[in-house]
C-alpha cells in the first residue's frame, strides 16, 4: 500500500512556490500566478513512501 508523508521541509516548499509565483505575478500582473506557485510548492512537499504491510 502507498503511503503519502510530509517532507519535514514541505513549509520551505510552499515559501518557495510562493516567491516564484509572486516573480511571475510582478511579471504578468495576472495573481493566479500566486496559488499555481504555492500549489506547486505543496506538491513537491509532499514525497510518496512505500509501506509494505504483511499479515
Amino acid at each position: 500500500m502507498k503511503k503519502r508523508a510530509l517532507n519535514p521541509n514541505v513549509g520551505a516548499w510552499v515559501g518557495i512556490g510562493a516567491g516564484i509565483g509572486a516573480a511571475l505575478y510582478a511579471a504578468t500582473q495576472e495573481p493566479v500566478w500566486i496559488a499555481v506557485g504555492v500549489a506547486l510548492g505543496a506538491a513537491l512537499g509532499i514525497s510518496r513512501t512505500d509501506k509494505n504491510e504483511e499479515g
